[in-house]
């Protein structure tokens, strides 16, 4: 019983995966309608202080349009990045699912695995 609830969670888990790839895929973020710097909002004319360990200097700074750019970018990012690890944890996940019925089949039958 283990193992298929073991086989039969792992598609579940596949489809799920796959289904939230494909969204992230196709669905493109909504404009920001508000811009964060660190935890404050911003409002046009407002500007942001980064630190910065790369930059000599420690620091840089956006102004409003520069930081709501900035945001709509990572999250066109996240969203792409997310799109592809998807279905790939998906396939993952298919495998696992086959090869457990695989295995599972050659118990029940008694066909012998080469190993």
């Amino acid at each position: 019983m283990k193992l298929i609830f073991n086989r039969y969670t792992a598609l579940l888990l596949g489809l799920l995966f796959l289904g939230f790839g494909i969204l992230m895929w196709v669905r493109q973020p909504e404009p920001l309608s508000e811009v964060y710097c660190d935890t404050k909002r911003m409002s046009p004319g407002d500007t942001c202080v980064h630190s910065d360990l790369r930059d000599p200097d420690g620091n840089y700074t956006n102004s409003y349009a520069e930081e709501k750019a900035e945001q709509e970018q990572n999250a066109q990012q996240s969203s792409t990045v997310f799109g592809i690890l998807c279905p790939i944890l998906a396939a993952g996940t298919f495998a696992g699912s086959g090869y457990a019925m695989v295995r599972a089949r050659r118990k029940t039958t008694g066909v012998a695995t080469a190993a």
